[in-house]
């Protein structure tokens, strides 16, 4: 490129013309004469104290510039903005940490030059960007140099609920803070790479779906699944981590077509692991179930209290009489061997022959249920209609 040669800018002097003021004249100020009497103030003094001002023009002397001389070796031809140059840049006067996408021309740039590691994040306005990450629909994947990550600066657990902006995002696009089955590609996970030591009984939910958690107005697969609740109403300071109960897959994650009906299978179900004192999920046909039997005015939330509600079992305070049907119990499906003495079932009960004296809540015992009876395959997803459920009847508080 040849060298660029600047022409010395000669500048004509600049005349004023010289600015003449009229002389300020000022009237004798008149004071009361009754108030000047009484001071002792003649008008004749007065007159005297003030006399017209008069202003001399004031003369401009004619602006001479001398022409600016540029070096060459003072130019960079490359950014340097049209202002009077400056030679001799230390290291320290620059920013090293970012180069701003709207100062770089790209064809100066080599890419050996970039440190590829780490956009800092002190060099980042947080109004700028999102909630401290990138997000993915902000990252065009083939930029994205696999070489350029290190995996120590990539949270391998989750993105968190709080680093992303609620409005970004599609509610259908995420499930709260888990990584969900759809997400997963079953190829991808080797089962020598699952701890079992690095799962907390304790924080296993206890694998039953219990009937106490539901509403009767929803008897829908007994919990609040994640896709029943509408994202704005829950505050994402509300939710610890660590409640997150990483043992179920919520509704959201299923994918209603991976369910086939032909994979529930009734031999699958053995009387055995039928717990008299409580009414499993799998035990139950949905479609016996009719919507219509259920009033959602009968359900009020003041009637249940959280501690009345024993997870083993329906208890009798917590049903209302008059949302039973007589014609929808039928005495055929009641087998005698599988009443246990100890315990009332709902289908061997008339519920117009019951004293709420006549049940001991002491003769259930936690220890009845068999956790490993579960499937979760005997689950069916498409017996469940989200219509049923209505926003207004969930406690934030009952969220696990």
């Amino acid at each position: 490129m040849a060298p660029v040669r600047y022409k010395p800018v000669r500048y004509k002097p600049v005349r004023y013309k010289p600015v003449r003021y009229k002389p300020v004249r000022y009237k004798p100020v008149r004071y009361n004469q009754s108030v000047m009497a009484q001071s002792g103030i003649n008008q004749s003094d007065i007159n005297r104290q003030y006399k017209p001002v008069r202003y001399k023009p004031v003369r401009y002397k004619p602006v001479r510039y001398k022409p600016v001389r540029y070096k060459q070796s003072d130019i960079n031809q490359s950014v340097w903005h049209p202002v009077r140059y400056k030679t001799n840049i230390n290291q320290s006067d620059i920013n090293q940490s970012v180069w701003h996408q709207s100062d770089i021309n790209k064809s100066d740039i080599n890419q050996s030059d970039i440190n590829q590691s780490v956009w800092h994040q002190s060099d980042i306005n947080q109004s700028d960007i999102n909630q401290s990450v990138w997000h993915q629909s902000d990252i065009n994947q083939s930029d994205i140099n696999q070489s350029d990550i290190n995996q120590s600066d990539i949270n391998q657990s989750v993105w968190h609920q709080s680093d992303i902006n609620q409005s970004d995002i599609n509610q259908s696009d995420i499930n709260q803070s888990v990584w969900h089955q759809s997400d997963i590609n079953q190829s991808d996970i080797n089962q020598s790479d699952i701890n079992q030591s690095d799962i907390n009984q304790s924080d296993i939910n206890q694998s039953v779906w219990h009937q106490s958690d539901i509403n009767q107005s929803d008897i829908n697969q007994s919990v609040w699944h994640q896709s029943d609740i509408n994202q704005s109403d829950i505050n994402q300071s509300d939710i610890n981590q660590s409640d997150i109960n990483q043992s179920v897959w919520h509704q959201s994650d299923i994918n209603q077509s991976d369910i086939n009906q032909s994979d529930i299978n009734q031999s699958d179900i053995n009387q055995s692991d039928i717990n008299q004192s409580v009414w499993h999920q799998s035990d139950i046909n949905q479609s016996d179930i009719n919507q219509s039997d259920i009033n959602q005015s009968d359900i009020n939330q003041s009637d249940i209290n959280q501690s009345d509600i024993n997870q083993s079992v329906w208890h009798q305070s917590d049903i209302n009489q008059s949302d039973i049907n007589q014609s929808d119990i039928n005495q055929s499906d009641i087998n005698q061997s599988d009443i246990n003495q100890s315990v009332w079932h709902q289908s061997d009960i008339n519920q117009s022959g019951i004293n709420q004296s006549d049940i001991n809540q002491s003769d259930i015992n936690q220890s009845d249920i068999n956790q490993s009876d579960i499937n979760q395959s005997d689950i069916n997803q498409s017996d469940i209609n989200q219509s049923d459920i209505n926003q207004s009847d969930i406690n934030q508080s009952d969220i696990n």
